[in-house]
C-alpha cells in the first residue's frame, strides 16, 4: 500500500516472503530518474520445531532430550539443569549436548530432575521446561526350575533363562551362598554345570540376576541324589521247548505239599544249600 502520494510504502502482516530488495524511483519530468533501493530483512522471533518431553527411565537406560528451534537469527541453544547453567554443575563424563539435544548413557539417580532448553535471538526466547525421572529395575522373574533327580558321579546342568533378565549377569547361591566350587562353572547362557555330583551337592540351589538397582526375583532348584543308578534288563523270550519244561516243573511243585518258609524263590538254591556243609569260600548265586 502506498500512501504520501507514493512516497511511502506499507506492508501490512509481515511475513517471510516480504524480504529482499525494494527500490523507489523518483522523477519529475526534468533530467534523469533517481532510485533508490532497500535490503529488508524480515526478523523471526524464536519458535521449537521439536520440544523436549518429560520421561521415566530405569537405571542403566539411556536418555535423549530433543530441542530443535528456529528464528531469524538463528536463535541460540542453551540448557538448565535443577534451575542453573548446565555449564556451572558438575561435569558428567556419561552426558554429550548437541546440536540438536542432550543424550545421557547409563543414567543413574543422580540424573533425575528438572531440564529445561531455552531458544534466544535479539527479539526473545522460548523455554521449555521437563521433567526426568529415574527409577529402579522391575522385578527379574527367572523362569520356575524343576525339581532334578541325579545319581553319583553324574554331571548335570541346573537351566536359569536369561530371557527375562535382560543383559544382566547370573548368579548362583547354594544355601544362599555365591557358589565358588570349582567342580561347578556358570556357562555363557547363564545355566549352572555340575560335574561328578556327589551327595554333598544335594540341596536348593538359586539363580538370580545380578544388576544394580533391580529387585530380583529368585527361582529355587532342588537336587536329590539317589545312591545307585537303577539297572534295567530286558525281557527275553524263550524257546518253546523250555517253556513247556518250564511248565510241567511248575505244576509238579504245585503238587507238593509244603510247610509255610519251605518255599523259596526260582534261582534261590534252597535245596543246595540245605544238603551241603558251609565253609568259608561259599559263594552264592552263582
Amino acid at each position: 500500500m502506498q500512501r504520501r502520494f507514493g512516497r511511502l510504502l506499507l506492508i501490512k502482516t509481515v511475513q517471510h516472503i516480504d524480504k529482499g530488495v525494494y527500490t523507489c524511483e523518483a522523477t519529475n519530468g526534468i533530467g534523469n530518474n533517481k532510485t533508490h533501493s532497500i535490503n529488508l530483512e524480515i526478523l523471526v522471533k524464536p519458535y521449537f520445531i521439536e520440544e523436549p518431553v518429560s520421561m521415566q527411565k530405569y537405571i542403566g537406560d539411556s536418555v535423549e532430550l530433543r530441542c530443535v528451534a528456529s528464528g531469524i537469527p538463528k536463535p541460540c541453544i542453551s540448557w538448565i539443569y535443577n534451575g542453573k547453567s548446565i555449564d556451572d554443575v558438575p561435569s558428567n563424563s556419561r552426558r554429550a549436548i548437541g546440536s540438536q539435544g542432550i543424550v545421557i548413557n547409563n543414567i543413574t539417580k543422580a540424573d533425575t530432575g528438572n531440564y529445561g532448553c531455552k531458544a534466544t535471538n535479539p527479539l526473545g526466547y522460548v523455554y521449555k521446561d521437563v521433567f526426568v525421572n529415574v527409577i529402579s529395575l522391575p522385578p527379574k522373574t527367572i523362569e520356575n526350575l524343576i525339581n532334578l533327580e541325579v545319581f553319583n558321579g553324574q554331571n548335570v546342568t541346573l537351566e536359569c533363562s536369561k530371557r527375562s533378565i535382560f543383559d544382566s549377569t547370573v548368579k548362583w547361591y547354594f544355601k544362599d551362598e555365591e557358589i565358588t566350587n570349582r567342580r561347578i562353572s556358570i556357562l555363557e547362557n547363564g545355566n549352572l554345570y555340575i560335574q561328578n555330583v556327589n551327595p554333598k551337592d544335594a540341596g536348593k540351589y538359586k539363580c538370580a540376576g545380578n544388576e544394580p538397582g533391580a529387585a530380583t526375583k529368585i527361582s529355587q532348584l532342588v537336587v536329590k541324589i539317589a545312591r545307585e543308578p537303577p539297572i534295567s534288563e530286558q525281557t527275553r523270550r524263550r524257546p518253546q521247548e523250555n517253556l513247556q519244561t518250564s511248565k510241567v516243573e511248575y505244576e509238579y511243585m504245585m503238587e507238593q505239599e509244603k510247610e509255610p518258609g519251605q518255599w523259596c524263590a526260582c534261582g534261590g538254591y534252597c535245596y543246595l544249600n540245605a544238603i551241603t556243609s558251609p565253609d568259608r569260600y561259599l559263594i552264592a548265586y552263582i
